[in-house]
């Protein structure tokens, strides 16, 4: 969570805030400050109120910022026939509707999304040399983040079928 310090006037003994539509858990408070922490948001701004039974609403026009990034990618890289799990952690990620992931600009399947952590399954690439570098972008209403170079298809690491044997027959029994 975010502890988050208010200054102002008339908070009140027992004032409530909310950042957006999430409550900041006030844990002090007196008539001019107030301090409360905040669980992880999706990225964007979000506008900051304060709510006094006695006298009402205060204005909204100060705003919080939670930042869309991404910290890191790992495995940095894998398979060419892509599947390879991929765990992108940051902040910001928009777990309520969830975002776009791309890697080279192909949808990587998401398995599963927080805040701060996206599981997804990288997508094949048809690329033909040794390597090849990819932006790894992931994409919400509130913007987009790209780690650049965050994954790299090696062929090395691509599993390869040279042959099979036999070439046809029946699988009844």
């Amino acid at each position: 969570p975010v502890t988050m310090d208010i200054t102002g006037s008339n908070f009140g003994t027992s004032p409530a805030v909310s950042v957006g539509e999430a409550d900041c858990v006030v844990s002090a408070s007196t008539e001019s400050t107030i301090t409360c922490d905040l669980e992880a948001l999706a990225g964007g701004d979000y506008a900051v109120s304060v709510y006094n039974a006695d006298l009402g609403l205060s204005n909204d026009d100060n705003m919080f910022t939670s930042t869309l990034e991404i910290s890191s990618v790992t495995p940095s890289s894998g398979s060419f026939g892509g599947g390879s799990p991929l765990i992108i952690t940051g902040t910001g990620f928009d777990a309520t509707n969830a975002p776009a992931v791309t890697v080279c600009d192909a949808a990587c399947e998401i398995t599963t999304i927080t805040t701060t952590q996206i599981d997804c399954l990288t997508p094949a690439n048809s690329g033909s040399g040794a390597t090849e570098v990819c932006d790894v972008v992931v994409s919400q209403d509130s913007g987009a983040a790209t780690s650049t170079g965050g994954f790299t298809y090696d062929q090395s690491l691509t599993p390869t079928v040279d042959s099979i044997s036999p070439v046809r027959g029946g699988t009844g029994g």
